[in-house]
């Protein structure tokens, strides 16, 4: 595997930023856990839990992730720990070098769950 280049660096810097609400607005990434650089990824060890909606991180970590082409694989880190690996992609090619964009995303998702948008009540 290549080592990453400055390019990727700040792609997966964007992601975290946004994900951990540290970015170029407050100062950088001191928000971010333990950020790891290895060769081809990047490593954090994120505390607690990530949510959807409330405290939204794994949201803004999904979209972000979509929106800089970067794949993010989470794993057990420790106790009350959770690993991200970050892994920059291109969109094209085969699959394990490509990554979609949010919308394609979900137009798969739905495709292939056959998930039809739904109304929730209120």
């Amino acid at each position: 595997m290549t080592p990453l280049t400055v390019e990727e660096r700040a792609r997966i810097e964007r992601v975290l930023g946004k994900t951990f609400r540290c970015g170029q607005s407050c100062g950088g990434l001191h928000h971010v856990p333990k950020l790891k650089w290895c060769h081809g990824w990047a490593e954090v060890n994120a505390h607690d839990g990530m949510s959807t909606y409330d405290f939204n991180q794994l949201t803004a970590l999904v979209i972000g992730a979509h929106e800089e082409a970067v794949r993010v694989e989470i794993l057990q880190g420790g106790p009350r720990r959770l690993k991200l690996l970050l892994h920059p992609r291109q969109r094209e090619g085969d699959m394990t070098r490509r990554h979609p964009t949010i919308e394609k995303a979900i137009e798969d998702y739905r495709r292939v769950t056959a998930t039809p948008v739904r109304e929730v009540p209120a």
